[in-house]
């Protein structure tokens, strides 16, 4: 890996086999953003990692050139999601959790991730846009958030209140948070020059390959150790390298032991922890006391 400054070089470098944009927080140029579609019309293959467009970030201009590749962004909007947090109640909560409900079955980049929880913080929807016959390329989305989420689209005041749905402005949800993106078949400038590929069904389109990710924190330092987002990442590289042998669940090593609890299993833990153990010397004595009057 690499850092590269295509804005000095102007172009991406040709041994350039995944470029990566983590987390990109100011505008690009429109001269960054053609070097860019340069790159992926050369069968270029991009790992982008969006945030919300919120202060400090400001708006990349991506959103501008992702409806080519057939996905769709809303850097303007914030996912939340409602959880039943013991002790707590219902919280709103900026964290997102997906489980093996929530990822796509069909695409190789997450099929083999149902036993793992993922965990993504403060992302922006990204979604695939519908299926159009103009349109070379097909995105299929990859995650969504569970059910009970949704876009918050007055991100500005959300300094000053409690995010709550508004079914007349708000992103409906579940929200999608992931897509990957490919040619949908063969260029007619290679099916008119290899007419026995093109007739191929086992051969593979050619052209750029896209994954785009609302969220960034889900590949930091902070979240990575957790196992679904390091095979989630992982498989995202492999899959736009054309490494398909390479996807699917990574060895861990033996003396890695981390427990990612989601709601839903904090509560089973917090009623039989606090409700379910203190009762059974209550039951057991009463049994006794019971005995003992007979």
């Amino acid at each position: 890996m690499a850092r590269s400054d295509i804005l000095t070089a102007k172009k991406i470098p040709e041994d350039c086999e995944v470029l990566v944009v983590a987390g990109p927080a100011k505008a690009y140029l429109t001269e960054e953003l053609n070097i860019v579609r340069n790159y992926l019309e050369n069968r270029g293959k991009l790992l982008l990692m969006l945030e919300p467009a919120l202060s400090p970030n400001a708006p990349t201009g991506f959103k501008t050139l992702l409806p080519e590749y057939g996905i769709a962004v809303r850097d303007d909007v914030v996912v939340y999601n409602k959880v039943n947090m013991p002790l707590f109640g219902i919280q709103t909560v900026a964290e997102i959790y997906v489980g093996k409900d929530e990822y796509a079955e069909e695409h190789p980049i997450t099929k083999d991730l149902k036993s793992y929880n993922t965990i993504i913080f403060g992302a922006c929807p990204v979604d695939a846009s519908p299926p159009n016959e103009q349109m070379p390329y097909q995105a299929t989305v990859l995650m969504r958030a569970p059910e009970g989420s949704w876009g918050e689209v007055d991100v500005a005041n959300l300094r000053q209140k409690k995010p709550e749905y508004n079914i007349d402005t708000d992103v409906q949800g579940p929200v999608s948070l992931a897509v990957a993106s490919q040619v949908k078949e063969l260029p007619k400038s290679v099916a008119q020059s290899h007419p026995a590929m093109a007739n191929d069904p086992s051969a593979k389109p050619q052209g750029a390959r896209l994954v785009v990710f609302g969220d960034v924190n889900f590949a930091t330092n902070e979240y990575i150790e957790n196992p679904g987002n390091a095979d989630l990442f992982r498989n995202s590289i492999n899959w736009l390298a054309k490494k398909e042998t390479q996807l699917g669940i990574s060895a861990k090593p033996p003396d890695f032991r981390k427990a990612t609890i989601n709601p839903i299993q904090m509560k089973v833990i917090f009623w039989v922890s606090i409700a379910g153990i203190p009762v059974i010397p209550v039951i057991v004595g009463s049994i006794v006391w019971w005995k003992r009057r007979r």
